[in-house]
C-alpha cells in the first residue's frame, strides 16, 4: 500500500553535471535522513545518478525526495518521485495500535456493547482526523520541497 506518493518531471536547461553540482550545494550529505541544524536547504545522499534528500526544516522532513537525472537533447529531466518520510507511517501506526488497544480494553471492561460501538467510532474518527493532518503535513513538506529543488536549478 503506497501511502502519500507522487511523481514531478523537473527540466532546465542547465547539464547533468550543473543540475548535480547545484544540488550538492545546497544538501548536507548523510547517509541517514535525520534532520539536524543545517544553513543547507536538504539534507540527505547526491550521486550522478540522482539524489534521495528530506528538506532541512522540521515540516520539510515529513516528505523524501528521490530524484533521477536525464539528458534530454538541450535540457536535464530531474524526475522526482516524493513518498511520506517512514518514521511518521510507523508513529501513525503505533499510535492507532496504542489507541486501539485502550479503547478495545475500556470497551471490554464495561463491556456494554452501546459503548463498544461509540468507542469504535471514536477510534476511527480520530484515526481518520490524524491521518488527514499527517497527509496535509505530508502535501505542504512535498510542495516546499519542489519549489526549493526548482528555485536551485532555475
Amino acid at each position: 500500500m503506497s501511502y502519500s506518493k507522487d511523481h514531478f518531471t523537473l527540466s532546465t536547461k542547465l547539464t547533468k553535471a550543473e543540475v548535480e553540482e547545484k544540488i550538492s550545494n545546497g544538501t548536507l550529505r548523510r547517509s541517514s535522513l535525520l534532520v539536524e541544524k543545517t544553513d543547507k536547504l536538504f539534507i540527505g545522499q547526491i550521486n550522478n545518478q540522482g539524489f534521495r534528500i528530506i528538506g532541512a526544516t522540521p515540516i520539510a522532513s515529513l516528505c523524501v525526495a528521490r530524484g533521477v537525472f536525464k539528458d534530454a537533447n538541450d535540457i536535464t529531466e530531474i524526475q522526482v518521485e516524493t513518498s511520506l518520510h517512514k518514521p511518521f507511517l510507523i508513529l501513525f501506526t503505533c499510535w492507532f495500535v496504542v489507541l486501539t488497544m485502550v479503547i478495545v480494553g475500556f470497551a471490554i471492561k464495561n463491556s456494554e456493547i452501546i459503548s463498544y460501538i461509540s468507542r469504535f467510532l471514536i477510534l476511527m474518527f480520530a484515526a481518520t482526523i490524524f491521518r488527514l493532518l499527517l497527509h496535509l503535513g505530508y502535501v505542504r513538506s512535498r510542495d516546499n520541497t519542489i519549489s526549493m529543488i526548482e528555485s536551485i536549478v532555475a
